[in-house]
């Protein structure tokens, strides 16, 4: 396995459990206590608060995923989740090089897909940010839609305006893949997001290259880098903001 901000060994695994809320959030039983990771096993972080730093042999998690359970030669352990309807998800960045389009997504197997060369062409940027996994009241559902019309290359694009989006539905050209490929936060009128919260920036390739692209990022710098080579910035207020990325 990868090694995150916290090392895992393989060897030291004794079970698995996962979300079944959020495939990208895995749970690892080993000799050193309770793993978590985020991103489909990307990387790991030891959960230590509630759970012993001991020796597991198996470990599970409730269909809400709000109840994780882990078992040890010296008992059953509980960890309860205070609000599992708010924990992040990260939507990771990929660039395809030959066609020059970024691509986002928060999907574990197409993560695991992308980084692993199924998709060929596809290399993460190292740039990402936060969103939910599941709905709670600071988000709402973000549209994804596809399309084949400028082959060789396809196009992705998202949106969390349910306007937007029914405009997109009603244009042949895209696809709708999902009504809800993640959730999250949404600017006010001035483009202000909530506190706590990351404005992401939506940017346009104004049709560079013979297809559109999308690029979403947090970066004030990537998005000034952008903008300096004839991307159009697109969004709520003077700022141009899309999106609000959770903490």
């Amino acid at each position: 396995m990868h090694k995150g901000r916290a090392a895992i060994d393989a060897k030291a695994v004794r079970g698995l459990a996962i979300d079944p809320g959020a495939p990208a959030r895995i749970f690892a039983a080993t000799q050193n206590g309770v793993f978590m990771s985020m991103d489909g096993a990307a990387s790991w972080t030891a959960l230590n608060s509630g759970l012993p730093n001991v020796s597991l042999w198996s470990i599970s998690i409730d269909r809400s995923g709000s109840i994780l359970r882990a078992a040890s030669d010296t008992g059953l352990f509980e960890y309860r989740f205070a609000d599992s309807s708010s924990a992040s998800v990260p939507v990771i960045e990929y660039f395809h090089a030959q066609f020059d389009h970024y691509f986002i997504t928060s999907n574990a197997d197409e993560i695991a897909k992308l980084d692993n060369g199924v998709f060929a062409g596809w290399a993460r940027t190292g740039l990402q940010f936060n969103a939910y996994r599941t709905a709670n009241a600071n988000s709402v559902p973000v549209c994804r839609f596809f399309s084949t019309a400028f082959a060789p290359k396809s196009s992705h694009f998202y949106t969390p305006f349910a306007a937007e989006c029914a405009i997109r539905q009603a244009d042949p050209v895209w696809m709708l893949e999902s009504a809800d490929a993640f959730d999250i936060g949404v600017p006010a009128p001035d483009g202000s997001c909530a506190a706590g919260f990351m404005p992401v920036y939506r940017l346009y390739n104004n049709g560079q290259g013979g297809a559109p692209n999308h690029r979403y990022t947090t970066d004030a710098t990537v998005r000034a880098q952008m903008i300096a080579q004839g991307w159009i910035p697109e969004g709520v207020g003077p700022n141009d903001v899309e999106m609000c990325s959770p903490p």
